[in-house]
């Protein structure tokens, strides 16, 4: 039986990109925060892995990923989805499957739906979601300035940030997926020189303290490298555009927040030890 969409204006969307985990699981896990908080949602899940694909279920919409461009392909995806079956003017939470093993979700889930109704009053492309810091080789945004940017592992958007991500995605990494051209937006130099450095430090350069962790869980082919530093990109883009064009909101913003979610994400870590 297929998902039926609910088109009450006080629901949620979730859309989350799944992985290394099973649809169903993430599912079930999903289902059972929003009972319990007495809310209704539209839950879309986005596989990027074709081991992984199911069978659709009644309690969700299975999307079945291009990869393209990793956990950024997919929540563009979901997106797409969302404005075809018009349901794009709902708070609309955007994640990937690394918040239920690395994160305490509920946590996360319950300090984003804060927002919710704040978000329905903003008539500019609105994005909320956790601060990270820029620390080292690149020291702000080349685009805002900004000392901060928006990590895209969980983030929630209102109807005009659905259309502006989507706007974002298809002047860059969309032009990438047509060329077939994975390292297009690099090749044209559409990528100021600071954050360069700091995506080749990341991905690229060998022996750097900054180098991404997957390389030793993952084939890291030359494929698999350009698709994750066009995330890289994408993510410090829409960080300084949402910052210089519409509104960010930090989640963590106070000490008190930052020490609890530490503390709840290290034991969640350490429960889930076996996903990891």
């Amino acid at each position: 039986m297929n998902h039926q969409l609910l088109y009450d204006t006080n629901l949620i969307n979730v859309i989350i990109c799944t992985y290394n985990l099973e649809p169903e699981y993430v599912s079930k896990k999903v289902h059972q925060y929003f009972i319990s908080i007495n809310k209704k949602i539209n839950l879309i899940l986005v596989s990027n892995n074709i081991i992984k694909q199911n069978k659709t279920s009644d309690k969700y919409v299975l999307l079945i990923g291009s990869n393209s461009n990793l956990d950024i392909s997919s929540y563009y995806e979901g997106l797409l989805y969302c404005k075809a079956n018009k349901i794009d003017h709902f708070f609309t939470i955007v994640c990937n499957d690394n918040i239920f093993v690395k994160h305490e979700f509920s946590f996360s889930f319950k300090s984003i739906i804060k927002y919710q109704k704040l978000f329905s009053n903003f008539t500019i492309p609105s994005i909320v979601g956790y601060r990270s810091y820029y620390t080292s080789v690149c020291l702000v945004n080349p685009w805002s300035y900004s000392p901060n940017f928006l990590p895209t592992y969980f983030f929630a958007l209102n109807n005009y940030g659905i259309s502006y991500f989507i706007k974002l995605y298809d002047s860059t990494l969309a032009i990438s997926a047509s060329k077939m051209k994975n390292d297009f937006i690099f090749t044209q130099k559409l990528v100021p020189f600071n954050l360069l450095n700091l995506i080749y430090a990341h991905l690229n350069f060998t022996d750097s303290p900054f180098s991404w962790h997957g390389k030793k869980k993952y084939s890291t082919d030359n494929n698999l490298i350009q698709k994750k530093m066009n995330c890289v990109f994408f993510e410090h883009y829409i960080s300084g555009l949402f910052n210089t064009n519409g509104a960010i909101i930090y989640l963590n913003t106070s000490k008190k927040y930052i020490l609890t979610q530490f503390i709840r994400d290290l034991i969640n870590r350490v429960l889930n030890k076996k996903l990891l």
